[in-house]
C-alpha cells in the first residue's frame, strides 16, 4: 500500500540469533482504485515480541491475532516472512514477494470517495 515493493530487505545469517523487527501500527488513507480509497490499519509503535525457531524453508504470513482477526486482515495488518533454505536461494535481480487479501467495503465497487469496513459483508 505505502511501502516501496524494491525495498526487500537482505537475507538474515543462517546463524542462531535474536532479530529485533520494530513495526508500528498506523491508519493509513490509500487508493484502492483510481478516485476510490480505504482507511488500511498497518504495521510500524505497537510492542510485541516473540520467538521462533526458522526450521523449515518457505515463505510464512504473520498477522494480527486480536480477536476479529479477519476485520485487521482487511484493513491490512499482515504480512510475509521468508526462511530461505540452507544455502539460500538462486540469486536474482529482484525480489518480490506478494499477497492477495480480501477488502469487505460497504459501497459497490467503483463508488468514488472512502470506502468503510463492512462487517456484514464479511461475514457473508
Amino acid at each position: 500500500m505505502t511501502a516501496n515493493p524494491n525495498a526487500v530487505p537482505f537475507p538474515v545469517d543462517r546463524e542462531s540469533q535474536l532479530l529485533s523487527l520494530g513495526l508500528e501500527a498506523r491508519e493509513v488513507l490509500a487508493e484502492i482504485a483510481p478516485g476510490v480509497s480505504f482507511n488500511y490499519w498497518t504495521f510500524n509503535g505497537d510492542e510485541k515480541s516473540f520467538r521462533f525457531r526458522a526450521i523449515n524453508p518457505g515463505l510464512y504470513i504473520y498477522h494480527c491475532a486480536v480477536p476479529n482477526m479477519s476485520e485487521r486482515m482487511s484493513h491490512g495488518m499482515y504480512g510475509l516472512i521468508l526462511v530461505e533454505p540452507e544455502g539460500g536461494l538462486p540469486e536474482v535481480d529482484q525480489e518480490f514477494y506478494v499477497v492477495q487479501g480480501e477488502l469487505f467495503t460497504a459501497g459497490t465497487i467503483g463508488r468514488p470517495g472512502l470506502q468503510v469496513f463492512d462487517g456484514g459483508c464479511m461475514l457473508e
